[in-house]
Parts: structure tokens; C-alpha cells; sequence
């Protein structure tokens, strides 16, 4: 039979668990009649009976009887007995005794009785040991366990046994120490697959899955196709197979040095072979931990370089491998290069080769190759060339230009009268103001001033290099002259000149950033 409340299986027929103590519903009904009070009684009531529930009773536990008292008569010997047998006797003889004495009652077992088991009666109100309940002789009326223990009371839990207690704390231990031990092997392994990932995904020419690996934030200049462009100069197409090591061990004790373990960064090699090869190459990999969460990554330290100036025209349009540069990264050149250069501050490019092309109205695009290696590596692409037709124009707007200037002075006009011919800068147009009034004064002196002038046989070198252009001519001449006498005399002369006029671009026009025309003497 099986007890409803522990589990455990017990005797047919019997009332109560003999673990717990519960009792015990059989398919007869909740009025079955209890097996003790079905079944016969054996000779020598009082005596251990054949079922398991009840326990023996020690000899000294039943007190002395009178000849025939409480034994099962022989009239009835083995039959129920009748009503009140067992009934407390005569207060002069022995104990008085329960309905039943030593045997279990069906009705309210292990709840507290007037008189009888478990109850505040003289049986049951004995000691409790280990949690069951024990008479005053040290017994269970529960029975006991296989191992001799007593049962525990109806309503109480088995007590833990200490050894049990013991295996769950070493296994805790246990699970806290691999669980450390893993964390610790994940963390040391993580770094180097996640370089080995790295270099793998290079190989293969997944850069998408390689930038991944580096802490960096995409943007114009810095992204998988940049990294892939700037790696284009490392050959891994023919990689046939590869090992990578930890820099660490591989150099200790060289040259006297060790290089001890870092949490911070570490460096590793990896070392591959191409097809048909019969030496190793090395890619060196440098990773660096987090100081959020303390992740590893592939450090940019080796790829990534800053602050890259590019010198350009002032006015010239400039891009990066086919990326145009934005304006907010111009700033004022280096002075050295003079004030028509700008410079382009690139925040981040990815080391390697670059192609960078510069355009500007009037010449022929430029392109170079540029190497960067460095933080704050610069080049400069100021030798535009202009293109012929730029040229041929720059050429006839000098000639334009110095003959309108020579007439301004002529007719004693001020340079503000041809100030639209030059750049409008301030620190350059007060040096070419100053040469204006200069070589008007000399043309217009107390004692010499000139009065007609022409221009014959002009001929316009330039070069492509830069917007300047060379002008060579013939000039003829009508001049008033103050002798000592203090007579005025009219004279003619000629010259032959060659002038130097420079120009730059300014709002997509072509002005003068200098004056240009010298005095000529006839």
C-alpha cells in the first residue's frame, strides 16, 4: 500500500505509514475496518503480532499481571475480544491502560488523545529524540527505520544528515572553482582566437568581418573598404598555411630581455607561408583590452595614423582615394609655402597607400601616390599645371593688364582706379599699392614725365607649372624732359622690356598678386 503523503510503499492492510506515520486510505473506503481490530488475536495478547506496524514490547514494559489477567481467554483464544477487554483495571492493580493498550487506533492516530497514543496520556509523552517521538522507555511507537533509526512524528520533516550537508558544500566548491577556472581559460583563449580570427578574416578578404575585431568608428575615411585598400599592399591571396604565436615567448632571454605578460596589450605573430614557398613571413598583430567589461580587440595603433596633412592651391579641390575631402578639415598652410596654400588635416586614415587627386579651375587634374606611415605625415601638390587654353588666356589678360596700368599712370590716375586687377588681400595689396605709386612717381617727375607710350612685338612665355606669365615687348615712347637751363624739351626713345606677372584664382577668377609693370627707360 502506498502512503499518500511520503511515497513509500507499506504492507497491505496496514492503517498507518510506517515512515511518516500517515494514515492510510485503503480502496475499501474510509470505514475499512482497522487490521488490527479484523484480524484475530494470537495467544498471549500484549505479545509482538505478526504484522510489522506494531513494535515488540520489552518484557519489563507489561507490569506483572495476576494469574489469567489480560490474557486471551481460552474460550476465545484468537477472536476479537469484547467490548472493554483491555480496560483499565481496579485502581489498586497496575497502570491504568488505554482502550486497546499496544495497539494502534484506527480513529484520530497521532492526534492528541484523551488517553492513548501521541496525546497527553501517560504513553507518547515521553522524550523526543532526533525529531520522533519516543515513549518514556526510549521507544518509537512509529516503528523504526531500516537502519534502526525511530520514524519521525506525523507532521514533522526527516532531519538532514550531515554528511548529505557536507557533499552539497564540496560540490558548491567544487562548481565555484571550475566556474573561475573557465572564466579565467575563456578570457587567456579568447585573445588568441580573436587574433587568429583576425588574420584569418585578412586572408580570406572578409575586411568586413576584420574591421569588426578593431575598436574603431566608421566614417569617410575609416571603414572595411578602406582597411581592405590600405592592406592591398600585403599579399594574402596565396596563403597555403599559418600558426600564430604569442610575442611574448618568442623573443624571451634575447639580447638579455624578457618580455613579461601584460594585461593591458599584448602582441602576436603570425607566421605564414605561401604556395610554393620554402620561407615564413610574419604579420604582427597587436591586441588590447577594454576597460569597459574588459573585452580584447585588435589594436589600431598600427593601422590607424592621425592628423595626415595634405598642401594643396589655395582654392583646389582635393580627394582620398576617390573620397572628397570636406572643407570643415582646411586650414591656413604652412606659412613657408606662402599664403595661396591651404592645408587638409585628415583626423584618421588607415596606414598604407593612398591616391589622392587635386583639381582646380584652369589646370590639369593632379594625381599621386602617397605612402603614410606615420602621425602627422603631410604631402604637398602645388605644381598644378594649367591646361593650354588656361594659359593662352592668363597670357592675353597680362598683356590686357600692363597696358592699362601704364595708361592709368599716364593719366596721373590713382591705383584705386585699377585695384579690381588684383587680389583682393590686404597684406599683398599694400605692397602692390605701394609699387604703383612708386612707378608713377618716377614717370611723373619734377624734371621727367612721359608722355605716350606703345607696345610692339609683345611675345607670352608661361609655364603649366604656375599661373604666371612672361611677357616680352618692344616699347616706343614720347617723353618731356627739364634741362639744367631750366628749358623743357620733348624727346622719343624705345626700350626693349621683360616683365614678370603673377596671378592666382580668387572666387573662380584669375587676378594679379603682384603689380607687375617696372619703369622703362627710353
Amino acid at each position: 500500500m502506498i502512503c499518500q503523503k511520503c511515497g513509500n510503499n507499506n504492507p497491505d492492510g496496514a492503517s498507518f505509514c510506517r515512515f511518516c506515520g500517515n494514515r492510510l486510505r485503503n480502496e475499501g473506503g474510509p470505514n475499512t475496518p482497522n487490521r488490527a481490530h479484523a484480524q484475530p488475536q494470537a495467544p498471549g495478547y500484549g505479545q509482538p503480532q505478526a504484522s510489522d506496524y506494531v513494535r515488540p514490547q520489552t518484557p519489563d514494559y507489561v507490569q506483572p499481571q495476576a494469574p489469567g489477567y489480560g490474557q486471551p481467554q481460552a474460550p476465545d483464544n484468537g477472536q476479537p475480544q469484547a467490548a472493554g477487554y483491555g480496560q483499565p483495571q481496579a485502581p489498586d492493580y497496575g497502570q491504568p491502560q488505554a482502550p486497546g493498550y499496544g495497539q494502534p487506533q484506527a480513529p484520530g492516530y497521532g492526534q492528541p488523545q484523551s488517553a492513548g497514543y501521541g496525546g497527553a496520556g501517560a504513553y507518547g509523552s515521553g522524550p523526543r529524540m532526533g525529531g520522533a517521538y519516543t515513549d518514556p522507555y526510549g521507544r518509537s511507537p512509529y516503528g523504526a527505520a531500516p537502519d534502526g533509526r525511530a520514524y519521525p512524528a506525523p507532521g514533522t520533516s526527516r532531519p538532514v544528515s550531515r554528511w548529505l550537508i557536507a557533499v552539497i558544500a564540496e560540490a558548491a566548491v567544487l562548481l565555484m572553482v571550475l566556474v573561475i577556472a573557465s572564466t579565467l581559460f575563456h578570457q587567456a583563449g579568447s585573445v588568441d582566437r580573436k587574433a587568429g580570427k583576425y588574420f584569418v578574416s585578412l586572408v580570406n578578404g572578409n575586411y568586413k568581418k576584420a574591421f569588426s575585431y578593431l575598436n574603431l568608428k566608421k566614417d569617410k575615411f575609416i571603414n572595411p573598404d578602406q582597411l581592405e585598400l590600405a592592406m592591398s599592399g600585403t599579399d594574402f591571396s596565396e596563403v597555403d598555411n599559418y600558426y600564430i604565436q604569442d610575442y611574448r615567448g618568442l623573443y624571451d632571454g634575447y639580447y638579455g630581455t624578457s618580455h613579461k605578460a601584460n594585461e593591458l596589450g599584448r602582441t602576436y605573430v603570425a607566421f605564414y607561408r605561401n604556395k610554393g614557398a620554402s620561407y615564413d613571413s610574419q604579420y604582427y598583430i597587436q591586441m588590447a583590452k577594454s576597460g569597459k567589461g574588459g573585452k580584447w580587440y585588435v589594436s589600431s595603433d598600427s593601422l590607424v595614423v592621425r592628423n595626415a596633412k595634405i598642401n594643396v592651391p589655395r582654392g583646389a579641390a582635393v580627394t582620398v582615394d576617390d573620397i572628397e575631402v570636406p572643407e570643415k578639415y582646411a586650414e591656413e598652410g604652412d606659412k613657408d609655402y606662402g599664403p595661396d596654400v591651404i592645408s587638409y588635416t585628415i583626423p584618421q586614415l588607415f596606414s598604407g597607400t593612398h591616391y589622392i587627386s587635386v583639381k582646380a579651375d584652369g589646370c590639369e587634374e593632379l594625381r599621386r601616390v602617397w605612402y603614410v606611415s606615420g602621425n602627422g605625415d603631410y604631402c604637398s601638390l602645388l605644381d598644378l599645371r594649367r591646361t593650354r587654353e588656361t594659359m593662352e588666356s592668363l597670357q592675353a589678360q597680362a598683356v590686357s593688364n600692363m597696358q592699362r596700368i601704364y595708361q592709368a599712370i599716364l593719366n596721373k590716375e590713382s591705383f584705386d582706379s585699377v585695384a579690381d586687377l588684383f587680389t583682393s588681400d590686404p597684406d599683398q595689396l599694400k605692397y602692390i599699392r605701394e609699387d604703383y605709386e612708386r612707378l608713377a612717381e618716377n614717370m611723373h617727375g619734377d624734371s621727367y614725365w612721359v608722355t605716350s607710350m606703345s607696345f610692339q612685338n609683345l611675345e607670352a612665355r608661361s609655364s603649366t607649372g604656375e599661373p604666371s606669365v612672361r611677357l616680352s615687348f618692344h616699347c616706343a615712347g614720347s617723353y618731356q624732359e627739364k634741362y639744367y637751363d631750366g628749358e623743357i624739351g620733348s624727346e622719343q626713345g624705345e626700350s626693349d622690356c621683360e616683365m614678370y606677372f603673377s596671378f592666382q584664382q580668387e572666387n573662380g577668377s584669375w587676378v594679379q598678386n603682384s603689380l607687375g609693370c617696372q619703369r622703362i627707360y627710353f
